[in-house]
């Protein structure tokens, strides 16, 4: 059976994207599963202007169980830029401080897609993850 995965946006509007990713594992199997396609027209402006990328402002994680996992920007390398740790219930990361305007995408070939890749997760475990986000148009 694959594992199931539930992709919420919690807001969207001309500035920002706020979206809540949750992987509940069947099996052990590891899991890649895209968490931002920036191509998606659902993120296009009011305007109708496509978003180009997105500025990663605060990452807020939570496991029910051991697992190693990262959120990555999609590219050659798959650039991670937070991971989830092992053992740690729930934790967060918040990355406006100094108002430097967050992260951006990095990567040989990136495509500003955000992926969260999983592994060492058992049966009945479940892996959610929030990103608020700034967009870039």
């Amino acid at each position: 059976m694959a594992n199931t995965t539930i992709t919420t946006v919690l807001a969207n509007t001309d500035r920002k994207l706020v979206i809540k990713h949750t992987q509940i594992y069947t099996d052990a199997a590891a899991q890649t599963d895209t968490v931002v396609d920036i191509s998606a027209s659902a993120y296009n402006s009011s305007g109708g202007k496509a978003m180009t990328g997105v500025a990663v402002n605060r990452v807020w994680a939570a496991t029910n169980s051991d697992c190693t996992g990262s959120l990555i920007w999609v590219s050659d390398e798959n650039a991670i830029f937070f991971g989830v740790v092992v053992d740690t219930a729930s934790h967060s990361q918040d990355y406006t401080a100094g108002d430097w305007g967050g992260l951006t995408v990095e990567g040989t070939n990136a495509t500003g897609d955000i992926a969260l890749k999983t592994s060492s997760m058992a049966a009945g475990r479940q892996v959610t993850t929030t990103i608020e986000m700034r967009k870039i148009f």
